[in-house]
């Protein structure tokens, strides 16, 4: 029994690390402060511990999102569920950058929340690839004779340069 106590803690101990050096990691007290962050935090947002520790997550908002988002996040996490969403940060030097972020309430014994973690991932090059690939349709729409048709060969729909080539509406 002692032997497999050891490994489940190794395990847990192994999993936990996994998590630090993987995600980007921050704990806040019930008020939002920051209390502790991982290196990977301070790495994308250049800021360090030093700086981050008892300020608020607004050192990196982005401006970007309005404050219902927050709210709603807020609202969420403070009601004791957990909260997920796609968010843009500001970086030190002004870059941005995208999170999948999960947030979740922390409780003591007493079942009162006592802080929030949340667990990130870097989703910038998806987004930025998103981005693009909405660029290049909408000029191709745009830029290009476009038609849509269904199975038969029936048009269902057409671009405005369509129109404008062939004269129909």
């Amino acid at each position: 029994m002692k032997n497999n106590q050891s490994l489940m803690q190794l395990e847990s101990s192994d999993l936990l690390q996994a998590i630090r050096d993987q995600f980007i990691l921050s704990i806040t007290d019930v008020r939002g402060i920051i209390i502790d962050v991982n290196d990977t935090f301070c790495e994308i947002s250049q800021y360090s511990k030093e700086e981050l520790i008892g300020r608020d997550h607004r050192i990196i908002n982005s401006g970007l999102h309005q404050t219902s988002f927050f709210t709603e996040m807020w609202e969420t996490i403070c009601s004791g569920k957990s909260w997920r969403g796609e968010m843009c940060n500001r970086a030190k030097d002004g870059s941005i950058y995208w999170v999948d972020s999960v947030i979740s309430p922390i409780r003591n014994e007493s079942g009162e929340i006592e802080r929030f973690v949340s667990i990130r991932s870097d989703i910038t090059q998806k987004k930025l690839q998103q981005s693009e690939t909405s660029d290049l349709l909408n000029t191709i729409r745009q830029e290009y004779i476009m038609s849509i048709t269904d199975v038969k060969g029936n048009i269902v729909d057409v671009n405005d340069a369509f129109c404008k080539i062939s004269q129909y509406s």
